[in-house]
């Protein structure tokens, strides 16, 4: 059969060459809270790197974690496990749509935050508690690794489990992990911590409570923790850091996730929109 290299070209061309571009959070996510690196987690909180740019195929990778995010809760709900999430006092039934109503957790300064993926009851073998319920996929050698380790070398899954339930008040966590090369999946209960929990919040205040960044895990840019982190050339000075109001002498962060300039007699809190432009009075912080 003859090829039409023409048309894949242009098919390729149409959904694999555009990267994708993302603009930073506006919050610190408590997601990443249990990161060795709390100086890369200072960086990405202040916008230092500016927007991240990967390829389609990093996003389909992202985007498969939320495919099978549906497919366990639908199994879950096929075996009598009420998965569910809470909105003030409504119970709403979310599928794992990213797109979809996702319950918040939000840490006292409003400046860090975190989306469980839901809570249940009736899990079998434990059917009147209450549980948060976290669900991951990994590659097969990750996979293998959490099956003999647990959370050892998953440190940033342990605590992000922790600050969601201590937020929640919640005392166990479901926890389904999926091997995305086999299929196969690791059901877990976790008992919560309060050590891990009021440690995680000790990080959080270790990134927000300062103006300088934390110190580095490495002086040496080679070394293996570093080599593929996004903010390694900001770190290391390879690459100036991002102008904007969060890497600026004069932004000055309040609760409930505001941010001022102190150059404002207003006191008016500045849009996030502006906060990522930064304006012509612009003095680095770092």
């Amino acid at each position: 059969m003859p090829e039409l290299p023409e048309v894949y070209t242009a098919l390729q061309k149409a959904l694999d060459f555009p990267d994708v571009v993302n603009e930073p959070r506006p919050y610190l996510g408590m997601s990443g809270v249990g990161k060795e690196c709390l100086r890369a987690q200072w960086y990405s909180f202040r916008w230092a790197s500016g927007n991240s740019v990967y390829p389609q195929r990093v996003r389909r990778i992202f985007e498969r974690g939320d495919l099978e995010e549906e497919r366990i809760i639908k199994d879950l709900r096929a075996v009598g496990v009420d998965v569910y999430m809470m909105k003030g006092e409504e119970k709403l039934y979310p599928k794992g749509v990213r797109d979809e109503f996702q319950e918040e957790v939000v840490h006292f300064t409003g400046h860090s935050k975190g989306h469980i993926d839901g809570r249940a009851i009736n899990v079998p073998g434990a059917e009147k508690t209450e549980h948060l319920c976290e669900f991951k996929s990994m590659k097969a050698s990750k996979f293998k690794d959490y099956q003999k380790n647990g959370f050892d070398n998953f440190s940033e899954y342990k605590f992000q489990i922790h600050m969601y339930m201590g937020y929640l008040k919640l005392t166990r966590c479901l926890y389904v992990v999926t091997n995305k090369d086999t299929e196969e999946r690791d059901y877990k209960r976790y008992e919560f911590d309060i050590n891990v929990y009021e440690e995680g919040l000790e990080r959080i205040m270790k990134v927000l409570a300062t103006d300088v960044p934390p110190i580095r895990i490495s002086d040496k840019p080679d070394f293996y923790k570093c080599r593929f982190c996004n903010e390694r050339d900001i770190c290391f000075g390879v690459e100036p850091h991002n102008q904007n109001c969060r890497t600026c002498t004069s932004g000055d962060m309040h609760d409930g996730g505001i941010w001022k300039c102190t150059k404002d007699t207003t006191g008016t809190p500045i849009p996030v929109k502006i906060q990522r432009k930064g304006c012509p009075q612009y003095e680095a912080l770092i």
